[in-house]
C-alpha cells in the first residue's frame, strides 16, 4: 500500500425508506456564524483516503482514464476492496506522495471535470458538511479539518441553504443516519427531552457568544456550567425547571467571566496529566483507524507504534513523530514553550471550532460515540486544550518560539480530523481516557494549562502504565 493519506472518510450503511421520509421533510438547521466555500487548497484530496459504495465504483470505472489522461494509464483506479463495518467498500488509489490519482495540477478533480460534480463519489460532495437527524430536523454543520472552515473564507451558510439541503437529501439517500432520539443522555444517568436540551444548549451557546470577553473565560464559563449540572440533581426538577435553572447560573457566570473571575483552580494533576496526554496521542497515529484494511504484519507495526506514541506521550519524554507537524518533536520543549497568545484570528478560529461541534449536535449520541451531553462539553473542553499544545508543536515545527494563528489552524484541523472521522474516540479504552480527562474540573485545569497559563506544566517524571 503506498504512503496513502492516514484518515479515513468513510460512509455508514445505506438508508431506506424511513429515512428518506424522514429527510425530505425534515427542517434543515444552518449555523448563522459558519462560513464557507471550497478554496481548491486540494487538501482533502491529499489527507483522506475516499472509500466507495460498489455502485459508485462501478461508476468510475465505467470510463478509461488511461486514455483520457495519459498519466493514468496502467494505473488501477481502486485498491483491493476492503471489508469495513459498513460493508464492503472501494478505495481510491493514491499516487505515492499521498494525493488521489484524480487530483491534477491546479487541484482540481478530474472526475469532477470529466463527469460532473455529481458523479463523485458521495463523500466528496458532502465533504466538510455534517448532516445530524434530531426530532426538530437537520442540524448542519462543517469540519473544521478543511482549512476554508477553519479560516471561516466564503460564504454564510445561510446563502448555501439550497445546494446544502440538496446534499442532505443525497446523503439520507445512501446513507443511513442515527437520528438523535426524542430523549437525550444528559449525564451518565439522567435523560432529558430533546425540547429541553434545546434549552440547555442556547445557554451554553450565550456563554460562548459573550462579545468582549477573550475566549478563555468564555470557556472556562461553559466548562464551569456543565461541571455544575453534572454534579446536580437535575432529576428533582420538572417539565422547563432545568432549562430556568440553567438559565440562571449562566447569568451568574457569564457575570464571572465579564468580571474575570473565571480562572480555573490549578493546574491538572498528576493523573490528569497522564490521561491528557493519552488523549493527545490519539491524534498522532490516525492511521490506526484503517487496521480493517490492513494485513497482519501492517496492523502488528500500527498496533506497536500507537503503543511506543502511548509510552512516550505519558512520561512526557523523548520525542514524537509527526509527519503534518515536520518530523520529530521534543515532547519537554513544547511543554515549556508558551500557550497561543490573545490574537483576535486566533480566538475566532476558537469559537468557530466549538461553534461547528455544539451547534451541528456533534458532541454527544450517535456522533460521539454514545457519550452524553455533557461530557460531550467537556471533551470539547479538553480538545481546545489538545489545540493549545498541538499549535505549539506547529510552531515548534515551523522553528518559531511563538505560537501564531497558522500554528492554531494547523492545531484544529489535526484534532478535528480525528474527532470527527475516526473510531479511535468509540473505543473501549478511549472512553476510559475520556472519563479521566473529564472527571470533576479536570477540564476546566486543562484549558488552564495548555492555553493561558503563563509557566509551562510540570512533566511526569515517573513511568506510568499506558
Amino acid at each position: 500500500m503506498p504512503a496513502a493519506p492516514a484518515q479515513i472518510l468513510s460512509r455508514p450503511a445505506r438508508g431506506n425508506g424511513i429515512v428518506n421520509r424522514m429527510t425530505t421533510a425534515a427542517r434543515v438547521f444552518m449555523p448563522a456564524d459558519l462560513r464557507y466555500d471550497c478554496h481548491a487548497c486540494g487538501r482533502c484530496c491529499r489527507d483522506w483516503m475516499i472509500l466507495c459504495s460498489e455502485a459508485e465504483a462501478q461508476r468510475t470505472l465505467s470510463r478509461d482514464w488511461g486514455e483520457l489522461f495519459p498519466d493514468l494509464k496502467g494505473v488501477p483506479v481502486f485498491e483491493p476492496p476492503v471489508q469495513m463495518p459498513e460493508g464492503r467498500m472501494y478505495r481510491l488509489s493514491h499516487k505515492a506522495d499521498g494525493t488521489c490519482i484524480f487530483l491534477d495540477g491546479n487541484n482540481r478533480c478530474r472526475i469532477h471535470e470529466q463527469l460532473g460534480s455529481a458523479a463523485k463519489p458521495l463523500v466528496c460532495r458532502i465533504y466538510p458538511y455534517t448532516f445530524t437527524h434530531t426530532p426538530s430536523g437537520i442540524f448542519v454543520s462543517v469540519k473544521m479539518s478543511c482549512p476554508s472552515a477553519i479560516a471561516g473564507k466564503g460564504r454564510p451558510m445561510e446563502e448555501q441553504r439550497e445546494e446544502v439541503a440538496a446534499l442532505a437529501s443525497a446523503a439520507a439517500r445512501d446513507i443511513l443516519p442515527t437520528p438523535i432520539s426524542g430523549t437525550v443522555r444528559f449525564t451518565r444517568k439522567l435523560r432529558l427531552p430533546w425540547t429541553d436540551l434545546i434549552g440547555v444548549q442556547e445557554v451554553f451557546d450565550g456563554l460562548f457568544r459573550q462579545r468582549g470577553i477573550p475566549f478563555f473565560p468564555r470557556l472556562v464559563s461553559v466548562l464551569r456550567l456543565a461541571r455544575l449540572l453534572s454534579e446536580a440533581r437535575l432529576s428533582a426538577l420538572e417539565g422547563g425547571q432545568a432549562i430556568e435553572f440553567c438559565r440562571i447560573m449562566g447569568k451568574d457566570f457569564a457575570a464571572q467571566a465579564s468580571a474575570g473571575q473565571m480562572i480555573p483552580p490549578g493546574l491538572p494533576k498528576t493523573g490528569t496529566r497522564i490521561q491528557f496526554r493519552q488523549f493527545l496521542r490519539m491524534f498522532t497515529l490516525r492511521e490506526f483507524v484503517d487496521f480493517a484494511g490492513a494485513s497482519f504484519f501492517a496492523r502488528m507495526k500500527l498496533q506497536i507504534r500507537f503503543f511506543t506514541n502511548g509510552l512516550r506521550f505519558a512520561l512526557g519524554r523523548g520525542e514524537i513523530v509527526m509527519r503534518d507537524l515536520g518530523g520529530a518533536l521534543p515532547l519537554p520543549t513544547i511543554d515549556a514553550m508558551p500557550p497561543p497568545p490573545a490574537h483576535p484570528e486566533i480566538e475566532a478560529m476558537f469559537e468557530r471550532f466549538c461553534s461547528s461541534k455544539i451547534f451541528g449536535q456533534l458532541t454527544y449520541g450517535p456522533n460521539a460515540g454514545g457519550q452524553p451531553y455533557l461530557t460531550g462539553i467537556a471533551v470539547l473542553g479538553a480538545s481546545c486544550a489538545a489545540i493549545g499544545w498541538y499549535a505549539r508543536a506547529s510552531a515548534y515545527g515551523r522553528k518559531s518560539a511563538a505560537v501564531e494563528p497558522q500554528d492554531v489552524a494547523e492545531a484544529i484541523r489535526i484534532v478535528d480530523s480525528t474527532l470527527t472521522s475516526s473510531r479511535i474516540f468509540f473505543s473501549t479504552a478511549a472512553r476510559a481516557v475520556v472519563a479521566g480527562i473529564t472527571h470533576q474540573d479536570a477540564a476546566e485545569r486543562l484549558v488552564w494549562a495548555w492555553m493561558a497559563a503563563p509557566a509551562p506544566v510540570p512533566a511526569v517524571v515517573a513511568p506510568m502504565p499506558v
